[in-house]
């Protein structure tokens, strides 16, 4: 998970987008606290699914190790305070701490992850699809 991109967006930037919603993982449906919805390998509730983007959005129970998986490109939403140990399948191990309202970028990858955190952590993904050649774009 690539969180060096991350920026604060202003409050209305932010209501706009916590009406849309992450995550194309393989995460178990014990280790995401109140998920309303499930696809196969991917939990959480899905927001928007159309043919250009997916909407996901995940909570994780405080102290809930999420075992190894792959996700995708995409854009994370932070709605709360974020406290997290990643796991890259080399075994190397980073801490992180994201503040509520950061939005970031993050690239393609593999890793496991932890909250660190007595709170329960919530973002929303929001996973570009393929383009069709015939999108319009603006």
């Amino acid at each position: 998970m690539n969180v060096r991109q991350w920026t604060k967006l202003p409050s209305v930037g932010m209501l706009a987008f916590s009406v849309c919603a992450l995550v194309s993982s393989r995460i178990t449906m014990g280790q995401v606290a109140e998920h309303e919805h499930s696809t196969a390998g991917s939990p959480g509730k899905i927001e928007v699914d159309n043919n250009q983007v997916q909407v996901l959005r995940i909570r994780i129970a405080p102290h809930a190790v999420i075992p190894m998986h792959d996700v995708a490109e995409r854009v994370v939403i932070w709605l709360t305070e974020a406290h997290l140990k990643i796991t890259l399948p080399d075994r190397t191990v980073r801490e992180i701490h994201i503040e509520a309202g950061h939005v970031g970028w993050a690239t393609p990858g593999r890793h496991e992850g932890t909250n660190l955190s007595d709170n329960p952590i919530e973002f929303i993904a929001v996973v570009p699809k393929k383009a069709d050649e015939h999108s319009s774009h603006f």
